[in-house]
This record gives structure tokens, C-alpha cells and sequence, in this order.
């Protein structure tokens, strides 16, 4: 079992450096690393207002990387996660993409050794994890379009590692992080809020809000309103956000209806928010264990992701500790039937597989989004699991 996990480890490291070496040479045609910089650049120049202005944005893209055949990536964002960006105005236009990329591939290389740390992997799991990532689809599609959910899955993982180190603060700060995708953080807050986990929450709170000042003192009054305009666009303008490939109940229900994106935004909306009081009420129960954050991971976060207002499949990184947790904690526990029927639907989110249903299923239109299914189904399993088992441990360990 070790060299088959070492051959696998190798093999994914192989592969993932091969499809790296080939994304070098699509760069001219798709990559979202043009959106970063041209607005660090719009901030650092004094025209952060503009930021959100898609005439504006797409012609700074073009000047940093004057690619015709490619067209303009729209920024969204919001004003809070904005200094995150910033470093990236320094970043010289003609080393950019090979130093981003090289910087992407680190963060997943260091989130390997972070959950290594955080939950005492041995070398055999190590090697089972690196041969999962470097074969994820997620990964993938991260690494190919240059997007940064790589820095955001070690920000993750970090702050999973520094709860169970008790060090609050810097879990705080790890989570800060995703306040450039805020939508996706809000199940893990809610994990937190309910499981009494005031330092981190209050650290976080405290670090988001001088993030905001500084991303207001970035973009001005007038960047706040140009970003409330296009966000209010893009309800029904979907050329930029495209939130029909989003792997999300709002995204599987663009699929069936193929109007009334307003009611659709308004019921998703209205279950997303019924959900997190959800989420409040699991962790509140969760708190008397002292595996809350295990067991918080395995019951909330694929739901929580599943029912988000907007996910893409290279925003799925952060279901990785949960998978991790299941495999390594109640592997012996669940009925081998469940075992092996998961493994064949994580199949849909392994490359060549998960390139196969984007490229010719998602993007084609096609009626049913097999990743958000199977993403559903993993949540309803996962719930499933905390009332038929976990409620039952937490009550054990509190006697």
C-alpha cells in the first residue's frame, strides 16, 4: 500500500506539471491573472474608482497584456478583499504569469504540508492526499485560468490547522483571506459563531472591517457605487459572472429555468440565509464536543458550499479536509456500499473525467449539472451522518 501510494503521489505530481507546462502556452487566449493586476494597477495609480467599471478594467487588461484574441475578465471582488490584491502592482508584466503560476503551485504545495500538520497525516495519507490534489479538477481548473484558489485553500487549511493549535487569532487572519469571495466563507463563520468561538470570530470581524477601510480609501464612494451597480447588472447581464456553470443550487436552477432569474436570486437567496441559521444551530450542538471542528467540517461545509450564491468548480478546495476527515476518522464506521459509491461520483471532479463534463456537458447548456448533483448528494450524506452519528458522539462525550 505505501509504494502504491507513492507511485500515485509521483504520478499526480507528473501529470500536474505536464498540464502546467501546457497552460504556459493558452495564456494569450484565457487566464483571470489580467483581472488582478489590472486592478491592483487602477489602485495604485490613483483610479481605484474604475475598478469596477468593465470599459475601464478590460482596457487596462489589454494594456498590461496586449493579447487581442483574448477578451477582458470582469473583477468581482467586493472593496473588502481588494488589499489582498495590492502586492500584485508590483508584479513586472513580462515575469507575471510564470512567477503567479509558480506562486499558485506553492500554496497548494504548502496547504499539503498544513493539513499534513493539522490533522497528523502519516507519509502513506500524505502521498494519498498529494495524488487527490494534483488529480482534483479543481486544481485544475485553478492552475489553468490562473485564479486564486489556491492562495484561499491554503488561507483555509491554515485556519483549520491554527484553531486546532488554539491559536484564534491567526485563524483569523488565514480567514481574512476570503474576503475576496466572502459568499463562501459565511458556513465556516456560522461554524464558528455557533461553536463559541468568539476570538477568532471577533478577530476576524476586527480584521475584515480595517480591510474595508482600506479597500474604501482604495476605490472612493464612487468605486462603492460602480461595484453596487455591477453586481446589480450582472442579475440579469450574465456574460460576465455566468453564474449557470456555477456548480450551486442557483446555478442548477439558471439550468432548468431559463428565465426569471429574479425569483430564482430571491429564493436562493432566501434558503442560503435559511440555511446558515441551520449551520448556527448544528455548531451550537457541536460545541460540547471537543472534535467540534471535525465534526463542523463533515456536516456543514458541503451544504454550505452547495447552497452558496455562487461557487465554480475551482472554488471547491476547501471540501478537501472534509473528504480528509471522512476517509481518516469514520472510514471504519461507514458501510463499504457508501464507500464505494462515493469514490465512483468523485469521479465527475477528477481530471480526465472532470474535463470531459465541463467542456461538453456545463458549458454546452446541458439541463442537469452532474457536480452540483453529486455536490448535494454529498451534502445530504454528510447531514445524514451528523443526525444518525454525530449528534450521538457529541451526546456521548458530554455525559
Amino acid at each position: 500500500m505505501p509504494y502504491l501510494a507513492i507511485a500515485s503521489a509521483v504520478l499526480g505530481i507528473g501529470t500536474l506539471a505536464f498540464l502546467v507546462l501546457l497552460f504556459r502556452g493558452v495564456f494569450s487566449s484565457v487566464s483571470d491573472l489580467s483581472q488582478f493586476m489590472a486592478g491592483a494597477q487602477l489602485m495604485a495609480s490613483g483610479q481605484g474608482s474604475q475598478v469596477y467599471v468593465i470599459s475601464k478594467l478590460f482596457a487596462a487588461e489589454q494594456a498590461i497584456f496586449p493579447y487581442p484574441a483574448r477578451g477582458g475578465v470582469g473583477l468581482f471582488v467586493p472593496p473588502c478583499g481588494l488589499p489582498w490584491l495590492m502586492p500584485l502592482a508590483l508584479l513586472p508584466a513580462n515575469i507575471a504569469p510564470d512567477a503567479w503560476k509558480l506562486f499558485l503551485i506553492a500554496c497548494l504545495g504548502l496547504s499539503i504540508f498544513v493539513l499534513r500538520k493539522a490533522f497528523q497525516l502519516n507519509f502513506t495519507a500524505t502521498c494519498w492526499l498529494t495524488a487527490f490534489i494534483c488529480f482534483s479538477g479543481s486544481t485544475y481548473e485553478a492552475l489553468r485560468i490562473d485564479q486564486v484558489s489556491a492562495p484561499m485553500f491554503l488561507a483555509y487549511c491554515s485556519a483549520i490547522w491554527a484553531l486546532k493549535a488554539k491559536r484564534p487569532y491567526l485563524a483569523a487572519l488565514a480567514l481574512s483571506v476570503f474576503l475576496m469571495k466572502p459568499q463562501q466563507i459565511v458556513p465556516f463563520v456560522m461554524l464558528m459563531i455557533g461553536a463559541r468561538q468568539y476570538k477568532t470570530v471577533l478577530g476576524f470581524a476586527g480584521i475584515a472591517a480595517a480591510l474595508s477601510a482600506i479597500g474604501l480609501a482604495l476605490v472612493g464612494v464612487d468605486g462603492l457605487h460602480n461595484y453596487s451597480a455591477l453586481i446589480s447588472s450582472c442579475i440579469e447581464d450574465n456574460r460576465y459572472m455566468v453564474p449557470i456553470i456555477s456548480c450551486t443550487l442557483r446555478g442548477q436552477l439558471y439550468r432548468v429555468f431559463s428565465s426569471h432569474h429574479d425569483l430564482i436570486n430571491m429564493v436562493t437567496l432566501i434558503i442560503c440565509c435559511l440555511s446558515y441559521i441551520w449551520y448556527f444551530l448544528i455548531a451550537r450542538r457541536l460545541s460540547h464536543s471537543k472534535h467540534w471542528l471535525d465534526y463542523g467540517l463533515v456536516a456543514i461545509m458541503p451544504m454550505g458550499i452547495a447552497l452558496s450564491p455562487y461557487c465554480l468548480s475551482y472554488d471547491l478546495l476547501p471540501l478537501v479536509p472534509t473528504l480528509l476527515i471522512l476517509m481518516t476518522q469514520f472510514e471504519a464506521t461507514l458501510p463499504p456500499l457508501a464507500i464505494l459509491l462515493g469514490m465512483i461520483l468523485t469521479m465527475v471532479f477528477i481530471i480526465p473525467f472532470s474535463i470531459f463534463i465541463h467542456q461538453n456537458w456545463i458549458l454546452t447548456g446541458q439541463v442537469l449539472n452532474p457536480q452540483f448533483a453529486v455536490l448535494f448528494i454529498f451534502g445530504i450524506a454528510c447531514m445524514t451522518l451528523y443526525y444518525k452519528d454525530l449528534r450521538k458522539r457529541v451526546a456521548v462525550e458530554t455525559i
